[in-house]
């Protein structure tokens, strides 16, 4: 079982396993982040692919041997790779499940979904593409700047009551665990009976009252109480986390480059995020920075930094170490002269009232560009 809780003052959660006493931090809006901006769209082409061999086949392997089952997946899933899980149910099917989780783009922070036949059906746990659907709609209303609509100066919060006024109900839960040191010692021991409560053996009364007052002082000392929210659903633990982060006022903003949802900060505000973008050694921000600059560029200018291109190609180049001083002299020399010149060109187009005149100057320029 997982639980979560929510540090509202650090903006964190903290997933704990009642296993393993584990636990796992995150910033508190990472995990409805990462679903909304994940492309679900190959993951749900597989999905419905394995549903479809599921209904197909499921019927005919409960007569054929393992190995036979093994050779039929692979004709369809060439690269499956069996596990060996054994849940309770039929186990191919649960290898199939386990293969789609192991091809999503999402790593999961909330876990609800068993490894089960159900789990895989349309609006279902694993229907990652309509939950994203679902919640892309609630976040949208909430916290998204640009969706203001006429209550433009309400507060997430209001946002949220105004749309979906509904009492939320969130089950929360809790973890009772010894201390690490208690549970590789002999002293773990403290919590078993040391006893027959049926007994009526006074060694054994005697026994139990010797102990009871240490075994006391371990309870109060070592034992670990851990409280948090146990969610059933995808859609009632995002709710969760929206209603948490509308507590603290958080919006949000779609990059108007790659549409992906980030933090907005009202005090800095982006358009873009910064979120390197996959196979450009760039993030949206300084992308849309080179367009804008690419765009703004004046024709004059443009015609310039051409121009010094070409005249780097008659000297060999910087890096190579060969450019001669009195090379590298008579460069900055034209360049010095060259940017005069484009200085006086940029002012007479800039003052410039017909698109006929523009033309005339940029053609003066290039010729006295060429001398």
């Amino acid at each position: 079982m997982y639980i979560y809780n929510f540090d509202i003052i650090n903006k964190k959660i903290i997933q704990y396993n009642s296993e393993s006493s584990g636990a796992m931090i995150v910033e508190l809006y990472d995990p409805l982040l990462s679903f909304l901006n994940n492309n679900f769209s190959e993951y749900n082409l597989l999905r419905q692919k394995i549903l479809q061999f599921i209904q197909e086949f499921e019927s005919s392997f409960d007569e054929m041997e393992p190995d036979e089952i093994i050779a039929q997946i692979s004709k369809s899933f060439p690269d499956f790779q069996f596990d060996g899980i054994d849940n309770g149910e039929i186990w191919w099917i649960a290898e199939l499940i386990l293969y789609l989780l192991l091809h999503s783009p999402y790593i999961p922070f909330f876990y609800m979904y068993k490894l089960t036949r159900d789990e895989i059906q349309n609006e279902n746990e694993l229907d990652f593409l309509y939950w994203q659907k679902k919640t892309h709609d609630k976040v949208q209303k909430v916290f998204d700047v640009d969706k203001k609509g006429f209550i433009e100066n309400f507060s997430p919060m209001c946002r949220l009551h105004y749309y979906f006024g509904e009492s939320l109900l969130f089950n929360e839960a809790v973890i009772v665990h010894p201390s690490d040191y208690e549970k590789f010692t002999k002293s773990y021991n403290f919590f078993a009976y040391p006893f027959d409560p049926t007994s009526e053996s006074a060694t054994l009364e005697e026994e139990y009252r010797k102990y009871e007052s240490q075994r006391q002082k371990y309870i109060r000392d070592n034992l670990h109480v851990i409280s948090g929210y146990r969610f059933h659903s995808l859609e009632e633990a995002y709710s969760c986390e929206i209603f948490k982060m509308a507590q603290l006022g958080i919006v949000l903003r779609q990059c108007k480059n790659c549409g992906k949802y980030f933090i907005f900060n009202p005090k800095q505000p982006a358009e873009y995020c910064s979120k390197k973008l996959p196979d450009v050694n760039m993030t949206c921000q300084q992308v849309a920075a080179q367009r804008k600059y690419k765009e703004n560029l004046s024709p004059i200018q443009k015609l310039y930094t051409n121009a010094l291109k070409n005249r780097n190609k008659w000297y060999p180049s910087k890096k190579s170490g060969l450019r001669t001083p009195e090379q590298t002299q008579q460069y900055e020399k034209w360049k010095k002269r060259t940017s005069e010149i484009r200085n006086i060109f940029q002012e007479r187009y800039n003052n410039a009232h017909t698109d006929m005149q523009k033309e005339k100057i940029l053609e003066d320029f290039k010729q006295t560009l060429k001398e």
